[in-house]
């Protein structure tokens, strides 16, 4: 009873940020354009994803018309595992990530760019659920992340659930 669909995306060595954004929701909305195609309900589509996956299902759920990124998406739920949720706290300071640093080039705009490419920008009340997953060891997307994501959304209103990993690191490996 599941459809399931793998979306690829353009890297930091092909494309800067905003592209892999603008790539997750332009293949977010083809599916849901094509859903009765594939047998799928559009009303009932979930988007997950791990790490960076984390991140674009995030965004894909929560970006705004207001964002310029591309074409809202409608969808009836996000599970976030261990995803980038402030792109801009890792271009310096004590959560640096080179990751980071690749995607969002040095330049003139580039903390517009990486809030504009952030899950707590577009933190509000009319969102789907969303549930964040999270090690509390994981050395490459701090765990504070996920925190302060599920703080932020429930203030707001949202609907929002937290699982902590405990001493999970980065892709909860067994």
């Amino acid at each position: 009873g599941f459809v399931v669909a793998n979306v690829e995306y353009r890297l930091a060595a092909a494309a800067p940020a905003p592209a892999a954004v603008e790539d997750a929701l332009k293949a977010a909305n083809f599916f849901i354009d094509n859903a009765k195609k594939y047998n799928a309900d559009p009303k009932r589509i979930v988007v997950t994803g791990g790490s960076a996956g984390g991140h674009l299902a995030l965004m894909v759920g929560m970006t705004p018309k207001s964002a310029n990124l591309g074409k809202p998406v409608k969808v009836a739920a996000v599970v976030n595992f261990y995803g980038i949720s402030d792109v801009d706290d890792q271009l310096h300071g004590p959560n640096e990530r080179k990751y980071a640093t690749t995607w969002v080039p040095d330049g003139p705009n580039r903390t517009a760019l990486a809030r504009r490419v952030s899950p707590m920008t577009y933190v509000r009340r009319d969102l789907p659920p969303i549930l964040s997953l999270h090690g509390d060891a994981d050395a490459t997307v701090p765990y504070e992340h996920s925190v302060k994501l599920t703080k932020a959304l429930k203030d707001a209103g949202a609907r929002a659930e937290m699982i902590p990993v405990p001493k999970g690191i980065h892709g909860f490996p067994v």
